[in-house]
């Protein structure tokens, strides 16, 4: 997805990079393609439910892979209007509806992912697979979760909390990329970054606070761009 450029807040006339809450992103999904979701084993009544104001709203649309039957059951008890706006896969085997939802992402036929009623290792060691997932060969695959904070005056960004649970300093940096390309996806055209320790000192038997120092001293001298960065923070 490509950053939306110069976005602005519709009612307020403000610039999307002081985006402040969740419910501001829907506005820059009003502003970019309308782009089309896989849904890897959809016949799950959340995974229904949460997409079903997105594609009747006109947000994205949508491919269901798994069991036809139970998928247009759960569908028409939202609207027949959500019912006849999605594509329906069937596939009954769950293990090869998610490797069918995976390589519609794989082939340029779906833009995004989402998980249904499946476990999280089975759609990973799709997403993973080698041949025909989602990551490219030496790439590394990281999460990044949008937090609205009531205290908190911006939309905050979350990145590695379910992913890479011991990462390297060269995983951390690419973390730190992911997210900054995040950032700009969602109109905030230069982030601030804190590097998480657990004191603000560098401590030699602290190896978070040295990897902060030295991924800030990375993009000070722009071997990291397109936010501010600093570290280490706690």
């Amino acid at each position: 997805m490509k950053p939306q450029e110069n976005m602005m807040h519709p009612e307020e006339g403000r610039p999307l990079n002081s985006i402040s809450r969740l419910k501001e992103l829907e506005e820059v999904v009003r502003g970019g393609p309308r782009m089309t979701l896989a849904v890897a084993v959809g016949e799950d009544p959340a995974t229904i439910h949460a997409i079903a104001k997105s594609v009747t709203e006109g947000f994205i649309r949508a491919i269901l892979v798994g069991s036809q039957s139970h998928i247009e059951e759960l569908a028409g008890s939202h609207s027949p209007e959500f019912a006849d706006q999605i594509e329906i896969l069937h596939v009954a085997d769950e293990i090869e509806a998610v490797t069918t939802a995976v390589r519609l992402v794989h082939e340029g036929r779906a833009d995004l992912l989402m998980k249904g009623l499946v476990g999280t290792a089975t759609l990973l060691k799709a997403v993973l697979d080698k041949q025909n997932g989602l990551v490219p060969p030496g790439g590394l695959l990281s999460h990044v979760a949008a937090m609205e904070v009531p205290a908190y005056p911006k939309l905050l960004l979350v990145s590695d909390a379910a992913i890479i649970p011991n990462p390297t300093m060269d995983d951390k940096v690419t973390i730190l990329n992911h997210a900054i390309e995040v950032a700009h996806c969602i109109g905030i055209d230069n982030p601030k970054a804190a590097l998480i320790s657990a004191a603000e000192k560098i401590n030699f038997r602290m190896q978070s606070s040295i990897d902060a120092a030295v991924i800030k001293a990375m993009a000070d001298r722009r071997q990291i761009v397109g936010a501010i960065v600093d570290g280490p923070l706690a």
